[in-house]
């Protein structure tokens, strides 16, 4: 015997819901140190240093790849001052 199971109203399933999870290319800096593991002040530490690398947004503001917190993660900042 097959129970059927309704769905409560308001909670319709769209076709975004089905999609693949696509991963972020980059982080605002607050997403990037939660990634990281570490406060929002040391994500700054880190970008001061040439530690980890950014791009500059138009409006001031910046991003970090998510390939530099990938290096940064393996222990490569070699590239990281060539923001």
């Amino acid at each position: 015997m097959t129970k059927t199971v309704k769905r409560p109203r308001g909670n319709s399933v769209t076709a975004a819901s089905h999609a693949p999870k696509l991963e972020r290319l980059a982080y605002k800096v607050g997403d990037a140190a939660n990634v990281l593991g570490i406060s929002v002040t040391a994500a700054y530490e880190l970008i001061n240093k040439g530690q980890l690398r950014y791009v500059r947004l138009a409006k001031g503001g910046m991003l970090i790849p998510r390939q530099a917190i990938d290096q940064y993660l393996a222990g490569d900042t070699s590239e990281a001052v060539a923001r």
